[in-house]
């Protein structure tokens, strides 16, 4: 077993019966060992990945797929593998984002309909969870959703 696995409470008490747990096993102990805070830290990771993803490109609206797509685009943070080896989905994206009331809703991008984010909606759940972004406190909606810094 992986040693990620050994210092998780439950597998510890599972395993000290000495008998070989399998690969699911160990998976069930790791979900049941999650706390309330590990959730909400992921949450908050997507928030503050997303923010990035809005500031980076300099938009005011995304798709869902192209959300999806810059947050594997880095390898380091966990979207890729996020669940059981496979990367998250937008509907693991969504139930991730109610918590912060933020929904996607179908949106014209480019020309055609898709489901999505808009930046407008993100901004204040971007204020009252994350620490501001250095050099980026200036990025603000305006009428026509594009995010800019605000040069006064």
């Amino acid at each position: 077993m992986h040693k990620y696995f050994s210092q998780i409470p439950l597998f510890k008490v599972l395993h000290s019966n000495l008998q070989p747990l399998s690969e699911h096993d160990a998976y069930a102990a790791v979900a049941l060992s999650q706390t309330e805070d590990d959730q909400s830290s992921i949450a908050i990771q997507l928030l503050s990945d997303i923010r990035q993803i809005f500031s980076d490109k300099g938009i005011g609206r995304i798709s869902s797929v192209d959300l999806i797509e810059a947050l594997c685009a880095d390898e380091e943070r966990p979207w890729l593998t996020f669940k059981q080896g496979a990367k998250i989905t937008a509907r693991q994206v969504a139930y991730k984002l109610r918590g912060f009331d933020i929904r996607s809703k179908p949106l014209r991008i480019y020309g055609k309909p898709q489901k999505g984010y808009e930046l407008q909606d993100c901004v204040e759940s971007f204020q009252r969870y994350l620490a501001p972004d250095p050099g980026k406190e200036g990025l603000q909606v305006t009428n026509s959703r594009k995010a800019r810094r605000k040069t006064d």
